[in-house]
């Protein structure tokens, strides 16, 4: 069967169940932002999943996460670009994290005034 860069996004999320989405840079993965390539998709749920995952999967479990913080990016669950980089924004060096910025704003994926809190000042 043929796949595509929305294959693995896809079944991560169907595996996971109903409710689940994607989360952290899975979101960024997805929408081919930032410098990522993470060994595992970061998938979302609200509510307890019992079933065995495959490996490459990483399932967390983010009752944090309210209905605004949810979108659809090419019809895949995930978090919004917003609360993806609050989830985001202490786990990647300040250059890669600006970069990050830069490039959602230029996307207009963010305002001005989303980058401006975003950003961080260089040491």
């Amino acid at each position: 069967m043929p796949t595509t860069a929305l294959t693995e996004p896809t079944l991560a999320v169907a595996l996971a169940g109903e409710g689940a989405f994607l989360h952290r840079e899975s979101v960024f993965e997805l929408l081919e932002l930032g410098q990522f390539n993470p060994p595992k998709v970061r998938v979302g749920t609200r509510r307890r999943v019992r079933r065995a995952l495959p490996e490459w999967l990483e399932l967390e479990n983010r009752p944090d996460i309210s209905d605004a913080d949810l979108a659809r990016y090419q019809g895949i669950p995930a978090t919004t670009i917003r609360r993806a980089l609050e989830d985001m924004q202490q786990r990647m060096p300040t250059d890669r994290w600006n970069s990050l910025i830069d490039e959602t704003l230029r996307r207009e994926l963010i305002d001005d005034q989303d980058a401006a809190r975003h950003k961080r000042a260089s040491a």
